[in-house]
């Protein structure tokens, strides 16, 4: 196993809503209500803004927390919350309370499925280089500059994980992961989402990357 830890992440959810409103609908106006609610989303107004560029269903509720790195965004037909240039354990922390309220209070289509999505610049342990742990993937003569790019399954994790791993262009010699999944709509978020760090570390672990747990 090849010891890394995660030096900068990222991680959103998108999730469908329940039914595509127009933008004077009383769902909408419930729906920022909700944002800057105490007991909601506890957003300040003036970090919620509208873009509106047609009555009916040309319009986006758009806010941002965090400085400029966590934001929400919700159109006619979908809304997706995520946070940015995180780097520590406490970030982690702040960030599974985010998804937490947003996820108990977005109510989907019956059946529907959420999806997640991450990424992470990845720090390799001295002496390992990121060229060095990708050319194992150099599977194809003539390949300039070796990848991983593959669909993965793994324990207690419904859908299949699409995940890639190639040089960061931001740390030199280091490594920059993305995933993207799907899941249920229906879950007890309290549990399930602290959980999904964990789907990051052990679909990596199956490319022989161990990530070591955040600081």
């Amino acid at each position: 196993m090849t010891p890394s830890r995660i030096e900068l992440y990222s991680l959103q959810i998108e999730t469908p809503v329940k039914r595509v409103r127009p933008l004077d609908h009383e769902d909408i106006r419930k729906f920022a209500d909700w944002l800057c609610d105490p007991e909601g989303f506890r957003l300040r107004p003036d970090q919620v803004k509208l873009k509106a560029w047609d009555q009916l269903f040309g319009y986006e509720i758009f806010a941002q927390f965090f400085g400029e790195n966590g934001f929400l965004v919700r159109t006619p037909d979908r809304v997706r919350v995520g946070v940015k240039n995180a780097r520590t354990a406490a970030d982690w922390e702040i960030i599974q309370q985010v998804f937490v309220r947003f996820l108990q209070q977005e109510n989907p289509p019956e059946n529907a499925f959420r999806t997640f999505s991450a990424s992470a610049h990845v720090k390799l342990d001295e002496p390992v280089t990121a060229t060095e742990f990708l050319d194992r993937f150099a599977v194809v003569p003539g390949i300039e500059r070796p990848a991983a790019l593959s669909y993965v399954k793994i324990a207690d994790w419904e859908k299949e994980i699409r995940i890639v791993i190639e040089p960061s262009n931001l740390f030199p010699g280091q490594l920059f992961l993305t995933w993207d999944s799907q899941f249920e709509a229906s879950q007890d978020w309290d549990t399930f989402v602290p959980a999904l760090m964990t789907v990051m570390e052990n679909s990596a672990r199956i490319f022989d990357l161990g990530l070591a747990s955040l600081r």
